[in-house]
């Protein structure tokens, strides 16, 4: 067994368990002291080398916005460096946390640790992995009022906006964003772009006629009519000029003011000059376009 870290909030025991890293946490995971020990604890698993890292969690008490956050940021980190998080033992009061904040399906949720280290074990050798699949009802605004514990006898509201909590945990980790399932990274650029002022419709995950959202951009002339693609690709795949093209033309047809294209990637050299030839009716977003958008979000948020 390895030293505890501790803090006056929070403790995590870090227990060896074969190949697996098991993280028993304790205490408060909240703003300052509780989420950077989570942080540090996990880190130091990743350093070890742990590819598979189970966090025993059926000793927290509380965890507020901040710690939910840390919880995502440390989960897309261990993915970024190869590694995957499990959760187990979860109270029922953060169940429903991230439950509400639909989290629940990011993670691997087990009701025990015993259940987590034997799916951890059996996915490294190959059998196949059983992972409790929670489902959950979605919101189109994605607000979610949580009860937060403040002391005994005391119950604040917290409003949890889970596209904050997502572009906080995408700015301490901007590779995070490869990470996204697309139809998450569609629905985080129509938060982005919601919050610019526009009026956003996310179009259905099939079938969206070569947009994945209509916005109208209120402007002193009126209203615009931008359509919008979004494709989260990986760092080394580049957005190609024949979807450049495509949006130009379902633009065309559908009579819109504006195309834009927004990409997690960046864009082809043929792209970059379709854009540049058609400047008043295409505009092209890519990584670092996404990454300012985020900074802005985050500054911005109430």
């Amino acid at each position: 067994m390895n030293p505890q870290h501790k803090v006056p909030s929070a403790r995590v025991e870090s227990v060896a368990a074969g190949e697996v890293a098991l993280l028993r946490v304790a205490g408060k995971i909240k703003i300052g002291a509780g989420e950077m020990v989570l942080r540090d604890a996990v880190e130091d698993a990743l350093k070890r080398g742990s590819k598979e890292i189970v966090l025993d969690l059926k000793e927290v008490t509380t965890i507020d916005s901040s710690g939910v956050g840390e919880l995502v940021s440390s989960y897309t980190g261990a993915a970024n460096r190869g590694a995957r998080i499990r959760l187990s033992g979860l109270p029922a009061k953060i169940h429903d946390i991230l439950t509400i904040t639909q989290l629940i399906t990011v993670f691997d949720v087990y009701a025990t640790s015993d259940e987590a280290i034997h799916s951890a074990l059996s996915r490294q050798h190959g059998e196949p992995d059983t992972r409790l699949i929670v489902p959950v009802e979605r919101t189109p605004e994605g607000l979610f009022l949580v009860a937060e514990e403040e002391s005994p006898r005391i119950i604040a509201p917290i409003l949890i906006d889970t596209n904050r909590v997502l572009a906080q945990s995408v700015l301490r980790e901007p590779e995070s964003l490869y990470r996204l399932p697309p139809r998450k990274f569609e629905e985080f650029i129509a938060a982005i772009l919601e919050d610019l002022g526009w009026e956003v419709n996310l179009t259905p995950a099939t079938s969206d006629g070569g947009r994945d959202i209509i916005a109208v951009v209120p402007s002193e002339i009126g209203s615009l009519l931008c359509l919008v693609e979004v494709k989260r690709y990986r760092q080394d795949r580049k957005v190609g000029v024949e979807l450049v093209r495509q949006l130009y033309g379902t633009v065309a047809h559908e009579e819109a003011s504006y195309g834009l294209l927004v990409t997690s990637s960046s864009f082809s050299k043929e792209a970059m000059r379709f854009e540049q030839a058609h400047k008043y009716r295409i505009g092209l977003k890519d990584f670092s376009h996404v990454l300012e958008w985020t900074r802005r979000f985050c500054r911005e948020s109430p």
